[in-house]
């Protein structure tokens, strides 16, 4: 069954106490309730989030996101880009798992008038103009549950600026109920039962109670018993069929008398954040230790392991201590110690892009290992051959560079404490003998800079051949070739920790910065947090020049972040990455394919570059940054990595076609992320603009079709803004093709009938005309006005006979036009009614004519086209229009 008690149980019955003081409090309990609801949605998509890599680091993303957020904004946005973005595959699978196929489909869906998410869409957007005291001016076509949901965060910021007036709270508060309740009522994500679980201290199984959701499903003891097993903490979980996902955005209390959701207000030094009860307005303070994810550590020059192993706490270990300025980072620190104690992960990365703090973190674990015993002895082996050190970068020289050297210094290492294998065999035979064997317990091999190796692909081979528990592997590269069972991929700085890091460095530093230099040091470094440093400690000597500037002062800084990924990029991910460089804006994946395989008429690209998997290996070397906007991923490069593009672009072999693509990308115009909101549009626009100059030759007007129609599939007004030009030159066949193309593409689009039936009857085109007029009448979304006028249209042109219809033509488009005006007859008045009188006169029907004109008069009995009908009909002889024609 599906379960209304927890959460909604209490929201509804205040909403009902509330319905029965008064309009204004059941106004404001609504919008609670739909904020809740939201809320509501958000922490269940965020729990269904895969249970992997990706999927976690997502989770706790928006996990430290939500905590912090108090606008109700902040949660549709995680709606949005969970429900839409780059899970929506996995999130569906996992939903028509549980037998809920269509609870992700359910929100981005855009839907026509009759669908309940329209209902959803339309009644908040009536909301909102209740609360304005305004009126619609237009009648949405197609929306989605997100429009209603993007709807009511509006209605929420009006609401706290002191609209609805008391005077409309009635009419706001009718269409929120509606609007809620459709949501409640259909919504499948709903039926994701949620359970509050307590352990008890005794041990033993948990008590399970579901709160909210579908329970059918559920084997209740079973997931007692998993929740008591697991030593999982005492909360709310989302319970997929047998797994259980912690919810901590969401708290009961003991005897479920009540619920709270996270509400922002998170306090840095107290390290919590507020919750908030809907049902009784009642906030508390949680602990955030677990989100806080603080600023990332400063890379030291001396990672090189020690010459011997020393015991630490557990543990025998030769590796360099950890930074005593290291902060911690929680959510990466707990994915990675789960790693290493898991049976199943032998092959453990680290992967990010120089100077992102993998050493350190790697540094961090071996702290915690050596502490807690995980390993008997953890082995440090530095492949290193450049340090990144606040004053820049500086060569050092590696500890090992080979297999043989590994296998050496590992061999001294353990001979130290009378471990290892025995013998005279070779240094590979050894290493493969150490990763299995047991004589020196369990070993954590730590192999920190990999990629420098000279052959990094045969110590990964030997790695994956040889590695046996309970020994594991844990390494650090910028390249993610060397994945092993578990990559843990490492980027930039959330804000809350860039701002820990600068605070950090402003006291060392004694700098003092303003809010728009630290807005735009963020901005540009992109969180990286070696960047942060080298700027700030040049923003101490150069006050105030502009992060741009301050970093091309430093070549070096930008040489050893990204030379070593740049010699490894494949061609394709090279010439993408210097086209990119070429300009500085955000730019659609669509347009960097389009101009890189297709140059336009002039010259046709071989169509040799994947340019998906070329940014795809570009955003997993953090090149460029992607972000999913109208279900475009648009590509930015971070201000260093871009002047180092750009530098490199002046020496390649590349540099003509790059610079001659670039000249068609930038037809697109630049786009700023706040450009965003419009989606491909403007760049299109843009697009169109600037390159119909150069099409006023009908050849070159055809090269450049595949660009267009390429567009035109993601920006359907494209075709109508070709052919509005197109018909300006008088190219009308020109015209007609992208006309008739878009009718195609969306044949219920009234407005394009409308505009190819104007085109046809400018042309003289009459058949085609009337045929277009009658289509426009019949689709979905037309009006009555539009149907009346086609028969207005059909009755007028037979009349004069300006078209020659047979009795099956007649069949083909007259006798739909009678069906749509009978079937919306109670939409007719009079004058449409002597309308359908002449359509039943020209199919042979004068009788059904005279019944339809009756009609029309029983609505107005003064009405004159009505009287005359009725009058033509009852005399002797046919109707004129109805007579032979002469000739």
């Amino acid at each position: 069954m599906t379960s209304r008690v927890g959460p909604f149980s209490g929201i509804d019955t205040r909403l009902e106490v509330e319905r029965q003081h008064s309009d204004a409090a059941y106004c404001d309990s609504l919008m609670n309730a739909l904020e809740q609801l939201i809320k509501h949605v958000a922490i269940t998509l965020v729990a269904l989030l895969p249970d992997d890599d990706t999927g976690e680091k997502e989770r706790y993303r928006w996990e430290y996101a939500l905590l912090r957020t108090s606008s109700i904004g902040g949660w549709v946005s995680a709606v949005q880009s969970v429900a839409g973005g780059p899970f929506y595959s996995a999130l569906s699978n996992q939903l028509d798992a549980v037998g809920l196929p269509a609870g992700i489909e359910q929100m981005t869906a855009r839907v026509r008038e009759g669908e309940w998410q329209y209902g959803v869409a339309a009644a908040t957007s009536n909301a909102l103009d209740a609360a304005l005291g305004t009126a619609r001016s237009d009648h949405l076509r197609r929306a989605s549950l997100l429009n209603g949901l993007e709807t009511v965060v509006q209605l929420r910021n009006k609401h706290a600026h002191g609209a609805p007036r008391s005077i409309h709270k009635s009419d706001v508060a009718s269409w929120l109920a509606r609007a809620y309740q459709l949501t409640l009522d259909n919504l499948e994500l709903l039926r994701m039962p949620l359970a509050f679980c307590r352990r008890p201290i005794s041990g033993g199984d948990s008590t399970v109670i579901v709160i909210s959701g579908d329970s059918t499903k559920l084997d209740v003891p079973s997931l007692a018993r998993l929740h008591g097993e697991s030593g999982f903490r005492n909360g709310i979980f989302l319970a997929i069929l047998e797994e259980m996902r912690y919810t901590p955005l969401l708290e009961a209390r003991s005897d479920l008398s009540d619920f709270f959701y996270a509400n922002g207000d998170a306090r840095v030094a107290t390290s919590d954040a507020e919750m908030l009860s809907y049902i009784s307005a009642e906030r508390r303070r949680i602990s955030i230790s677990d989100w806080l994810n603080p600023p990332d550590r400063v890379v030291r020059s001396e990672t090189a392991g020690l010459q011997a192993l020393v015991p630490r706490r557990e543990s025998f270990t030769n590796a360099p201590s950890l930074s005593p300025r290291y902060v911690e980072r929680p959510g990466l620190q707990e994915q990675l110690f789960d790693a290493l104690q898991d049976p199943r992960r032998f092959v453990v990365t680290l992967q990010g892009p120089g100077g992102i703090g993998k050493t350190s973190l790697a540094l961090r674990a071996i702290q915690e290992a050596t502490a807690s015993g995980w390993f008997d002895v953890v082995l440090w082996f530095s492949a290193r051959d450049i340090d990144l050190r606040e004053e820049g970068a500086a060569s050092v020289d590696p500890d090992v560079l080979s297999l043989d050297d590994f296998a050496r210094q590992a061999q001294g290492l353990l001979a130290e404490v009378g471990s290892g294998p025995k013998g005279p065999i070779s240094p590979s035979d050894w290493m493969a003998q150490a990763l299995g064997e047991t004589s020196s317990g369990s070993v954590l091999w730590v192999l920190d800079n990999y990629e420098t190796l000279r052959d990094p692909v045969e110590m990964f081979g030997h790695f994956d051949r040889f590695i046996r528990p309970p020994h594991k592997v844990l390494i650090t590269t910028r390249h993610r070739e060397f994945r092993g069972d578990y990559p843990i991929s490492i980027g930039g700085m959330t804000r809350s920790e860039f701002d820990g890091l600068v605070n950090q460095e402003k006291l060392r530093l004694g700098l003092d910065l303003s809010d728009r230099q630290l807005e735009e040091l963020f901005s540009e470094s992109r969180g990286h947090p070696y960047v942060v440093k080298i700027l700030m400690g040049e923003m101490r000597i150069y006050a105030q020049s502009a992060p741009k500037r301050l970093l091309q002062r430093r070549e070096d800084v930008l040489d050893a972040l990204f030379e070593r990924t740049f010699d490894r990029l494949s061609a394709g991910a090279r010439h993408v990455f210097l086209l990119l460089s070429t300009w500085r804006s955000l730019v659609p994946a669509m347009a960097v394919d389009l101009v890189v395989n297709s140059r336009g008429p002039d010259q046709q690209g071989d169509g040799g570059i994947d340019t998906e998997s070329a940014i795809d290996e570009l955003q997993s070397l953090s090149l460029v940054q992607i972000g999913v906007f109208d279900d475009e991923p648009w590509l930015d490069v971070p201000l260093p990595a871009w002047l180092f593009a750009r530098r490199k672009l002046t020496t390649d072999y590349d540099r003509i076609d790059v610079e001659q693509e670039s000249e068609l990308l930038q037809l697109f115009g630049p786009t700023t992320s706040t450009d965003l909101r419009h989606g491909l549009r403007r760049p299109a626009r843009r697009f169109w603009e600037a390159a119909r100059s150069r099409l006023e030759d009908p050849k070159e007007f055809e090269a450049w079709g595949p660009w267009i129609e390429r567009i035109a599939r993601r920006v359907p007004e494209m075709r109508g803004w070709v052919a509005d030009d197109l018909e300006e030159l008088g190219r009308h066949s020109d015209a007609e093709k992208y006309l008739r193309r878009a009718v195609e593409v969306d044949p219920s689009n009234p407005d394009l009938w409308l505009r190819l039936a104007q085109h046809y009857e400018a042309r003289d085109l009459d058949r085609q005309a009337l045929q277009a007029w009658v289509a426009r009448a019949l689709v979905h979304d037309a009006t009555f006005d539009d149907v009346a006028f086609a028969a207005n249209k059909m009755n007028g042109w037979l009349r004069r006979q300006r078209v020659d219809l047979t009795a099956d033509d007649k069949r083909v488009l007259v006798s739909p036009l009678i069906e749509v005006m009978e079937r919306r007859s109670d939409e007719s008045d009079a004058k449409a009614f002597s309308r359908l009188a002449w359509l039943y006169v020209n199919v042979g029907q004068p009788h059904m004519g005279l019944a339809a004109a009756e009609r029309g008069l029983a609505l107005d009995p003064d009405q004159v086209d009505c009287m005359s009908f009725v009058e033509k009909m009852r005399r002797p002889g046919p109707p004129r229009s109805a007579r032979p024609r002469s000739g």
